[in-house]
């Protein structure tokens, strides 16, 4: 079958919904093809749409997935460094109690000095 060139990338485009929905609902590319060609939605050879399934649905099939996978891992990291930050905060406020007790001492023993002066 020789068509113009492009011609191929043109009608994959035009039926590429159905093919994917095709493909989903579990059909071979290879009945799926032949049902195209006997209804002359497609003239391209069976190569020429093997190829474009491979390239422009399987690929973004994988891309998808790939996108999918970074996203889920940077919802990750995220998640560990606010549980970080929470743990931090939780050192934070149980230090702080024991720092105004200190304080609070060293102010009782300056005043205790100071009044020790008076005396």
């Amino acid at each position: 079958m020789s068509i113009k060139r492009g011609l191929a990338r043109v009608q994959f485009i035009a039926c590429h919904s159905e093919i994917v929905e095709l493909l989903e609902q579990g059909y071979t590319v290879r009945n799926i093809y032949d049902d195209f060609v006997s209804s002359k939605k497609i003239s391209m050879s069976y190569t020429s749409f093997a190829r474009y399934i491979q390239i422009r649905i399987k690929k973004a099939e994988e891309y998808s997935n790939k996108t999918t996978n970074k996203e889920q891992s940077a919802k990750t990291q995220d998640k560990k460094q606010e549980q970080e930050i929470q743990q931090e905060k939780a050192k934070i406020n149980s230090i702080t109690p024991k720092i105004k007790e200190k304080k609070n001492e060293s102010i009782e023993a300056i005043q205790f000095d100071s009044y020790k002066d008076f005396i």
